[in-house]
């Protein structure tokens, strides 16, 4: 048998496809040089050409069995790198224009590097400032590929180890490097684009003790968040039941409607919400990102711009991702160490600039509340309040694959009764529904003081409470062991319960819009126990 060095391409390509794992090593190691001379005349960098020719040649062997013509194997690798550059090219949200097919050929026609091989300083300068996350043996793996240019099969006899674990080693250390190198220009990225305007250092002071008691008492890790990133002069104003209450969050129920898992609660869209929310307790606010994927360097870079910036106003913000599908609060930066500093309800902890967003909770999402209007009509903000909640519950649109509003309990009773519930997810869902629920109640019997000289209005008030402190007990008891066989019938309850809450409230907004804004009792000093 011929030595697989003297095959020619097709040779090599029908004995790849049939399965030989050192033709297709040889095959790649005869045109290796030539991708990468490809790629780097085409995005220009040593390290992303390199990464564009591991993805072609793992395009390259997961669709070889496609080429249908053997002989037409280079033109047709050299098209599977000109794609994976322009799709990594156009993907680069540093880059301000659009790069067509037309601009690839003209670089490739002007760059001249034919001294370029794989055995140069790049590769060895890539395992250096790359590899920090390899483990020894992977960095063996990687070095013995990428500098000494073995084959699998060589790599295998030489470590002991199968041809499949050399691939298998390969391929998750490429994803560890590309993850480095991803990391390391979004930190240049950042550096280069920092706003100089603010200080290299600061802090936003912060009441650990407030702050603490609010997270044990609150389960809305969005209502928390705001109100310990609220300015001094508008958190003295607000318990925890007024802002639950009038940000509408004590109304909000969200399932995944599969097998109500825990994404549900805070899949819904956040920037209309939270806008009225804010202004119902007289707060603007900028918003950056929507919290849907890992960010580029470009959407990173300005979402720490704008934290720093409210930073250097004294303004914390909320963001998304800082615990695992919660929100949180970035109270403070520095520039020198990159770092900012956060609280996600569990403690106060450093996250490094590159890492915002890219957490287990994949997205970005900047919230810097701010002032809005000075003097607030709480009256106003009471019904503005309760047409939110009304408006969730029967119309409220969400993304596919979610049910919000009355319709989820329907869902989620479906869940149990095809066997389908995520049982951790509809504990975790029920947990934050009954402390929703319970402030609900509680801050309906606040406006039945606040409306006590409205005799029908506060009636109605203390029934639509009662009716919330029910439905949170009917929720609460949803996992009870001794509420075991009768969960779709506590869920069929707690719908009942929370239409008939919603009929309630469409006519207590009819009452409170017949009175003037100066009979309520608005002046009078809130209840701040929370």
């Amino acid at each position: 048998m011929r030595a697989e060095m003297d095959l020619t391409d097709s040779e090599l390509v029908a004995q790849s496809i049939a399965g030989n794992d050192d033709a297709f090593g040889q095959l790649m190691l005869r045109h290796r040089s030539s991708a990468y001379r490809w790629a780097i005349r085409l995005c220009g960098n040593s390290h992303v050409a390199e990464d564009i020719v591991q993805e072609a040649i793992c395009r390259v062997y997961a669709n070889l069995g496609q080429l249908h013509d053997a002989e037409r194997f280079v033109p047709w690798f050299r098209r599977i790198v000109r794609n994976e550059a322009l799709m990594g090219l156009r993907s680069r949200a540093s880059r301000t224009e659009q790069l067509t097919d037309t601009a690839f050929d003209e670089m490739d026609s002007s760059v001249e590097l034919n001294n370029i091989t794989l055995r140069d300083d790049n590769g060895e300068e890539m395992v250096h400032q790359l590899g920090g996350n390899l483990t020894l043996h992977e960095k063996k793996v990687v070095h013995a590929f990428v500098l000494r240019q073995l084959l699998p099969s060589e790599i295998a006899d030489e470590y002991g180890m199968s041809t499949d674990n050399v691939y298998q080693t390969m391929s998750r250390s490429r994803l560890k490097m590309k993850e480095e190198r991803t990391e390391h220009e979004i930190r240049e990225y950042i550096r280069e684009h920092r706003d100089h305007r603010v200080s290299e250092r600061m802090m936003v002071s912060m009441s650990g003790k407030s702050s603490r008691a609010v997270w044990r008492s609150c389960y809305n890790s969005f209502v928390c968040s705001l109100y310990s990133a609220m300015p001094a002069s508008n958190r003295v104003q607000y318990s925890m039941v007024d802002l639950m209450g009038l940000t509408s969050q004590a109304f909000r129920i969200t399932i995944e409607t599969g097998s109500v898992d825990a994404s549900g609660p805070y899949m819904y869209y956040w920037e209309p919400v939270f806008r009225e929310a804010l202004a119902n307790v007289g707060l603007s606010c900028e918003i950056f990102g929507d919290g849907g994927k890992a960010p580029s360097p470009y959407m990173l870079s300005k979402g720490i711009n704008q934290i720093r910036n409210a930073i250097s106003e004294g303004r914390s913000s909320v963001v998304w991702g800082l615990s695992p599908a919660e929100f949180g609060i970035v109270y403070g930066y520095d520039d020198r160490e990159e770092l900012l500093y956060a609280d996600g309800g569990s403690g106060k902890r450093p996250i490094r600039y590159e890492r915002l967003g890219r957490g287990e909770s994949e997205g970005l999402f900047v919230l810097s509340a701010g002032p809005g209007i000075d003097v607030i009509n709480r009256h106003a903000a009471v019904i503005r309040s309760l047409r939110m909640a009304v408006r969730h519950a029967r119309t409220e649109k969400t993304f596919l694959g979610y049910a919000t509003g009355l319709q989820a309990y329907d869902h989620w009773a479906e869940a149990w009764r095809s066997d389908s519930i995520n049982p951790e997810g509809s504990i975790y869902c029920a947990k934050l529904l009954t402390n929703a629920r319970n402030y609900a109640s509680q801050y309906l019997f606040s406006l039945s003081e606040r409306y006590a000289a409205f005799a029908s209005i506060r009636e109605q008030a203390i029934e639509v409470a009662s009716l919330y402190g029910e439905l949170s007990t009917r929720i609460a008891d949803l996992h009870e062991p001794e509420s075991q066989g009768q969960e779709i019938k506590l869920l069929d309850e707690a719908r009942r319960l929370d239409t008939e809450c919603v009929l309630l409230l469409e006519s207590m907004i009819g009452k409170l819009e017949t009175v003037k804004a100066g009979e309520t009792l608005w002046n009078k000093r809130p209840n701040q126990t929370r």
